[in-house]
């Protein structure tokens, strides 16, 4: 699967230079658009003042994001219904700042406020784990709606004394954009807006397992996987703040169909709940992604450009793992619909080097 992502990675990135390539050799010739601004231009004359645009560019940098899921999912109860107390749910596990590279390799096209942009990161996968024990055996899990379900107690999945949840999840991104400046006559800013591409991976993986007093044990495990492939659409917004520094802000939102699929399988010892050797769904449907950004960028020399932000990452209707292991007390099945309602937000500060000709 990595191989595969990092394939797409490099036909995006190819594509970008040959489209640059292709698309400069019909450009005229033009003065440079590296210069920096004029001092005198935000006394209130007309021109257009923009951060740097050079030829070629290219950005590494380093970013960590923290993955929060936004939908409550209760796993267990201390007690039955009513009165019962939820004990253990999927915020309790411990979910931190994962990081990882991001490259952006960008050309602008001389003579016109054209730019055509290809980036991509990926990040450490989360992996966390958790759980709760109860000598006294009084555990009840959401497969029997915390001991009410109208067939409770359900032998080998109630009255259990440990719940263990594990859960582990992996994000990577690739956008390829079309860019085109404004032309702001004065004030010391420059807005661009964007159409592209964007392809994203969320893959997933959720594990269960709980044990009784009398030595039952269930175990269940659900892996999804969301491969989103769709257009975008956004602008930026650049403020100059001195002749070396400037702050962006930056927004996008796109549009992606989703191929979703889950695959489940339960192994239960003792009780009357069933096993499940495997039981898989797929198919496509609507997601919608959110990202902003701020970034303040700080130029030491002609050719190097530093900068340091903070981005924010939202992606609703997605089929999380921790959404899709429910199954049957009695039969062991599970849902013959897949759940595709969750929502998971990212975010986290980036820093790095931007190298430019």
């Amino acid at each position: 699967m990595f191989k595969k992502r990092l394939l797409i990675a490099s036909l995006l990135a190819w594509l970008t230079l040959f489209m640059a390539g292709r698309l400069r050799a019909e450009q005229p010739a033009a003065v440079d658009s590296d210069s920096p601004p004029d001092p005198n231009c935000c006394a209130g004359e007309e021109c257009c003042l923009a951060p740097p645009r050079p030829n070629w560019y290219v950005e590494t940098e380093g970013i960590a994001l923290k993955r929060t899921v936004l939908d409550r999912i209760d796993i267990a109860s201390l007690g039955t219904m009513p009165g019962h107390l939820i004990v253990l749910d999927r915020d309790d596990l411990d979910q931190p700042f994962q990081a990882g590279p991001r490259i952006v390799i960008g050309h602008t096209f001389e003579g016109t406020p054209f730019q055509i942009e290809f980036s991509y990161f990926i990040l450490g996968d989360w992996d966390a784990t958790t759980g709760v024990r109860s000598d006294a055996g009084n555990l009840y899990p959401r497969f029997t709606a915390f001991g009410s379900s109208p067939v409770s107690p359900v032998a080998g999945l109630d009255n259990d004394n440990s719940i263990q949840i594990h859960e582990h999840s992996h994000l990577d991104d690739e956008e390829l954009n079309w860019k085109h400046a404004i032309c702001m006559p004065t004030n010391c800013m420059a807005v661009t807006y964007l159409i592209g591409m964007r392809h994203m991976s969320i893959r997933e993986r959720f594990d269960y397992f709980s044990t009784t007093l009398g030595g039952d044990s269930a175990a269940v495990s659900t892996q999804t996987n969301n491969d989103l492939w769709g257009p975008q659409v956004g602008g930026i917004v650049e403020f100059y703040t001195s002749q070396q520094s400037w702050i962006r802000l930056e927004g996008k939102a796109a549009l992606c169909d989703n191929f979703a699929s889950r695959d489940l399988q339960s192994t239960m010892v003792g009780g009357t709940t069933p096993s499940v050797p495997a039981s898989a769904l797929s198919g496509s449907g609507t997601t919608y992604v959110g990202d902003i950004g701020v970034t303040v960028y700080w130029r030491p020399t002609e050719h190097i450009i530093s900068r340091i932000g903070y981005q924010l990452l939202w992606v609703h209707d997605l089929a999380l793992a921790a959404e899709n292991f429910d199954i049957d007390p009695v039969s062991g099945q599970p849902p013959v619909a897949m759940n595709r309602t969750g929502s998971s937000l990212y975010q986290g500060p980036f820093a790095g080097v931007e190298v430019n000709w």
